[in-house]
This record gives structure tokens, C-alpha cells and sequence, in this order.
């Protein structure tokens, strides 16, 4: 039975691994994720390699074995249904959900997260836009999502995905209404200033730094 570290490690290698053309995770970007040395992240890349959940190249980096994904994305599933559950069922914020849910995830039963999923209407996505995967361990995602952060003046996109889930920022967007499914219209980019500004629905505006769109994903209507 994996650990609550390895089920960790395994996660975060799977999302890190999105983010890389091959799927190989370099151990410094690792190892920040993780808020670890380099010498924790080799000593446990090599019992993780040893038990075939990863291929750990020295000096390269690592990427998961099959698996090794299978037990990331069972990680993943359990995760974003909490925090379905937690927002949908429990009426807890959004911005707070992530972390409960990090805790949770490890320690709740697959009988008592089919519960939950069973209380859900749909669980497709999780509170924040990202796609839950299946029970059968696949995740599909048809959409075309494009970061915020290269959207042009003029365009009119849906908010899709919410990347970072630093409670600040969330707060930020919920207080504006730039949730998954919001429909917003790009009014103008400078991208000397490093500014973007959204006209809402509403008619008022919201302004935001490129730094800050590209932490939501967008897509059009």
C-alpha cells in the first residue's frame, strides 16, 4: 500500500510531467514543488524507481512508469472529488478546499469517496475547472484551453480553469465573479505595463497582471 509521501510524489510528478514535452521532470523543479533537498528527492526517486512506479535517470530527471501514473491519477480523482464534495455538499469556499482536501485525500477510503461521488450531480470537473479522472484511472479532456495572459483585446472567452489556487487569488477572482463558466471580454492588453483588463458581464471591469491571467486557462464560446 503506498504512503501518504509516495502517493505525493507520484502526483506531483504527474502534474509537472503536463507541463514537460516528454514527460521527464527535471529533480530541481521537483524538488521546489516539493519543498525538499536534492539529496531527500534522490534518496526517494530511487525506492520509488525500485518499486516501479518511476523511471529515475540520474543527472536527467524522472518520469512515471505506468504505474506510476495509475497511482497518480487515483490520487488526483480522490483529491479533486473532495473538493467537489467539500464545496458542493459542505458549502466550503473554494479557496480553502485545496488544502483540506491534500490532508483528506490520503486518509478517506475508496468506499467513502464513491460516497461521495454518489452525492454529486456531475464530476466532471472539480471546483476550480480541472477534469476529474474516471474511476477506470482515465482522464479526458477535450477542451482547447489557452492561458488568459495571450488573450487579444476584443476576444470574448469563458473562463474554463483556475491553475493557481493560492487562496488570495481566489478570493480575488470570486469577489469579481471569474469562476469556471463566467464569460468575460478582453477590453485591452499592455503588455509594456503587464496589464490586462476584463469587461464582465456586468459591464464593469477587472484589472489583472499577465503574471496573474496566466494563472487561469480560458476558452471560447
Amino acid at each position: 500500500m503506498a504512503t501518504p509521501t509516495i502517493e505525493n510524489y507520484a502526483k506531483n510528478i504527474w502534474k509537472l510531467s503536463q507541463e514537460s514535452s516528454d514527460g521527464l521532470v527535471a529533480l530541481g523543479t521537483l524538488a521546489q514543488r516539493l519543498g525538499v533537498t536534492a539529496g531527500t528527492i534522490t534518496t526517494m526517486l530511487k525506492t520509488l524507481d525500485e518499486a516501479g512506479l518511476v523511471r529515475y535517470l540520474p543527472r536527467q530527471g524522472v518520469r512515471l512508469t505506468d504505474q506510476g501514473r495509475s497511482l497518480a491519477l487515483h490520487v488526483l480523482r480522490r483529491h479533486r472529488i473532495l473538493e467537489l464534495y467539500l464545496v458542493n455538499c459542505l458549502h466550503m469556499d473554494w479557496a480553502e478546499v485545496h488544502d483540506e482536501a491534500e490532508v483528506l485525500e490520503h486518509a478517506v477510503s475508496d468506499k467513502v469517496i464513491a460516497h461521495m461521488e454518489a452525492q454529486l450531480s456531475d464530476t466532471s470537473l472539480d471546483p476550480h475547472g480541472s477534469p476529474i479522472p474516471g474511476s477506470d484511472g482515465r482522464l479526458e479532456d477535450e477542451r482547447v484551453l489557452s492561458p488568459l495572459e495571450q488573450a487579444k483585446p476584443g476576444e470574448t472567452l469563458i473562463i474554463a480553469k483556475v491553475k493557481d489556487h493560492a487562496p488570495d487569488f481566489l478570493d480575488f477572482l470570486a469577489q469579481h465573479n471569474l469562476r469556471p463558466g463566467a464569460t468575460v471580454q478582453v477590453d485591452s492588453v499592455d503588455t509594456r505595463s503587464g496589464i490586462l483588463v476584463l469587461k464582465l458581464a456586468s459591464e464593469q471591469t477587472v484589472t489583472l497582471s499577465l503574471a496573474a491571467a496566466g494563472g487561469v486557462e480560458v476558452i471560447s464560446p
